[in-house]
């Protein structure tokens, strides 16, 4: 069953509050293992999931020149995703 959109927010929003100021992504993950439940992060998984593609979609698409601000932090964006995604792998076990 997929969640509502306001439901990936809420989680979002307890994985974020969680999150070390000093990258640590073990500590992480045990904040967020803590904090949310396993079903929770498996749909919130698929939720990342989307947003990336939805993200790779648009700037393939979007005729942002290489190295240029926006395509930059379009590229942040993407990178700060996949860290996101990968302390909620890791609190799965899934790392």
């Amino acid at each position: 069953m997929a969640y509502s959109h306001e439901k990936q927010e809420e989680i979002e929003q307890i994985i974020i509050s969680c999150r070390p100021e000093i990258d640590d992504v073990d500590f992480w993950a045990e904040q967020i293992k803590a904090r949310v439940s396993a079903e929770d992060l498996d749909q919130h998984c698929l939720y990342l999931d989307s947003r990336l593609e939805e993200l790779m979609d648009e700037i393939s698409g979007s005729g942002l020149r290489i190295g240029s601000a926006e395509h930059s932090l379009e590229l942040v964006k993407i990178a700060d995703i996949g860290n996101y995604l990968f302390a909620i792998e890791t609190a799965l076990g899934r790392n």
